[in-house]
């Protein structure tokens, strides 16, 4: 089952988070070799996507990756609530890493 995270994002500005994938015992595995996906749409699982996490390998051997989008991504997401996932693909199973809402706060400055 995958986590909840929510969180509020402003407008025109740069955003990561690092991540590390740990199985349930808190071990760290190695992903190496796993590939990634992450949407962001506008109304909960249906309509349009409204955004795509670049999502990059950091460390792979210690399970660490970087979910992240850029100004001029987070200018053109919808003001208000957006909801996300992000998979990950490792030998062949597909395991959902985490969704939730981000809260895009609109820009004044731009």
């Amino acid at each position: 089952m995958s986590k909840i995270y929510s969180f509020d994002l402003d407008k025109g500005i740069d955003w990561s988070i690092d991540c590390e994938y740990k199985n349930e015992n808190c071990t760290v595995i190695d992903i190496t070799d796993a590939t990634f996906n992450g949407k962001i749409r506008q109304t909960n699982y249906i309509g349009s996507i409204v955004g795509t996490f670049t999502i990059t390998i950091t460390d792979g051997v210690n399970g660490r990756f970087r979910v992240s989008l850029n100004s001029n991504e987070t200018t053109a997401l919808p003001s208000g609530a957006n909801y996300y996932d992000v998979e990950m693909v490792l030998n062949s199973k597909t395991i959902r890493m985490f969704e939730g809402i981000i809260n895009c706060r609109a820009e004044v400055t731009y």
